[in-house]
């Protein structure tokens, strides 16, 4: 008792004082043992490591269904071209009510598509027989327009509108919340219940833009002088989308951590309510085969993307292969939420090997989950995506093969991606780009490596406001483009350590102290 009673002592210190309610030797709010056992210390703000277990479809609390077969179509005869075939059944399913909607599956063969598909709502899967050229269900983009233009996609899962947020007259968090905490004091919690979909907005002002000395870029040879620092207008877009599970006097405590410290000397933020007319959900792609046309390796007048999610939440996309897209196989836009990525493959991109190409598995969007992924010959095999992209999010047992740059957020100030068991040809990095992009600067914060493997690493930490970590990293520590940059914290470079996943480890201690789920909060 006395070692429970120490390790807890040790867990509550790390994640700040929570309300008394909240500190008991059951807390799921603390830290695995594990954490606390490395040695790990507060940031300067007293924020730690996340908690990344509640991230992908219904925070992991359930599996991806098996969602029953509504519609079966075959594939036209003579590779006739079968865009309005497909999409015809997608209208048709989408024209029942919402209960009756299902799976639409597209038997073995090929199908021509010369177009994209699009799931406007809620309820639909996209099913094949199998993710194999041969024998399976295979869907050829015979689209030949300049794809690096136009971002085009062969499926695009995407309601209709933009978030809507009751911004308040002023901001009202009322105490430091350091990054990692579940809870958030606020001067106005009558106007909030239980269930409220929020977000919370981190201010990101000249005084911290200063503080990062992201006005200082240099300039990038070609671009106009100043091009690329940063401003409020391109970087304060840090909006953490939550749900209230509890309210107790002026704190509203959240499912998810903060992926971003709230600090009084950056003006803290704000807590809003939001909503979406039509963001869809309970969609899916599985099962299914894809590429696209191209005349040689460097040709960009093709299909650009397999799979866009895009104002969707609690969807997934799973064993799926994919051969020779410009930039994703399954890209999770800024207002995708809660997508799982499972199994899935990705090689042989045909373009050009330079910027805004590449990228199998892209997140920019909130509380996603990629894992079990493979690629080939990309550039970011596993990134993150801008400002927007607020964590948790994790990448779990992902492997690249011949990729041509880096792993992890690609620029921007990305907060709270986990890289786990991540292992890759090339580098992984998590550093400042400076005037890469041009104004790429700091690429994240609050990132996580844990096990992962690479031929070289860098991890470094920003002056202010976070840090980020390497824990049982293998691979050279190269030092980074900019060498005079703080080292992030390294723990056990160069030596696995236990447990083998850190997702998978506080998946199975919040299932055990929280067996009704994320919202299972007393």
């Amino acid at each position: 008792m006395k070692q429970l009673l120490l390790t807890n002592l040790a867990a509550l210190l790390l994640w700040g004082t929570a309300p008394a309610e909240g500190q008991t030797c059951s807390n799921p709010y603390a830290p695995i043992a594990e954490i606390t056992a490395l040695g790990i210390q507060p940031d300067n703000d007293g924020g730690t490591i996340l908690d990344f277990s509640r991230v992908g479809y219904h925070y992991g609390d359930v599996e991806n269904p098996d969602i029953p077969i509504v519609k079966k179509i075959k594939p036209p005869k003579r590779g006739a071209d079968a865009t309005e075939l497909i999409q015809q059944a997608v209208d048709e399913v989408a024209a029942l009510p919402y209960k009756q909607r299902g799976a639409i599956l597209l038997k073995a063969g090929l199908y021509n598509v010369s177009g994209s598909i699009r799931i406007k709502d809620s309820g639909i899967v996209i099913r094949g027989e199998g993710a194999n050229p041969d024998n399976g269900t295979y869907i050829h983009s015979t689209r030949t327009d300049d794809g690096s233009k136009t971002s085009s996609s062969l499926f695009v899962f995407a309601g209709t509108g933009k978030r809507e947020v009751s911004r308040p007259v002023k901001l009202n968090i009322v105490e430091d919340a350091p990054v990692g905490q579940f809870w958030i004091r606020v001067s106005n919690p009558t106007e909030f219940a239980v269930g409220n979909n929020i977000i919370v907005h981190a201010e990101t002002p000249m005084t911290l833009i200063s503080d990062l000395r992201m006005d200082q870029i240099p300039t990038r040879k070609g671009y106009p002088e100043g091009a690329g620092r940063w401003n409020e207008q391109t970087i304060n877009r840090k909006d953490m989308e939550r749900v209230i599970t509890k309210i107790a006097g002026d704190t509203l405590w959240l499912e998810n951590p903060i992926s971003m410290s709230l600090l009084a000397r950056y003006n803290r933020g704000y807590v809003a309510k939001y909503h979406y007319k039509n963001r869809i959900r309970e969609c899916g792609i599985e099962d299914i085969y894809m590429d696209c046309v191209y005349a040689f390796d460097t040709d960009e007048n093709h299909c650009w993307t397999a799979v866009t999610f895009n104002t969707a939440e609690h969807c997934w996309a799973r064993h799926l292969e994919g051969k020779y897209f410009g930039f994703s196989l399954v890209f999770m836009s800024s207002q995708a939420k809660n997508i799982t990525v499972s199994d899935c493959k990705m090689g042989e991109h045909k373009s050009n090997i330079k910027g805004n190409r590449r990228y199998p598995f892209l997140i920019a969007g909130q509380l996603c989950l990629v894992k079990d992924c493979y690629s080939t010959d990309a550039r970011h095999a596993y990134a993150t995506s801008g400002a927007r992209t607020n964590g948790p999010n994790v990448f779990l047992r992902c492997r690249g093969i011949r990729t041509h740059t880096d792993t992890g957020p690609h620029h921007r100030w990305a907060t709270g991606t986990l890289y786990d068991n991540v292992v890759v040809e090339g580098r992984i990095n998590i550093q400042d780009r400076c005037w890469m992009g041009p104004g790429h600067g700091w690429a994240g914060v609050n990132e996580v490596l844990w096990n992962c493997e690479a031929d070289a690493v860098a991890v470094q930490s920003p002056w202010v406001c976070g840090a980020n970590y390497s824990i049982g990293t293998i691979g050279e520590n190269w030092g980074g483009y900019r060498k005079e940059r703080p080292e992030g914290v390294w723990i056990s470079h160069g030596k696995h350590v236990s447990p083998q996943s850190l997702y998978e480890a506080q998946l199975a201690r919040r299932r055990k102290l929280q067996p009704g789920g994320v919202f299972d909060v007393k």
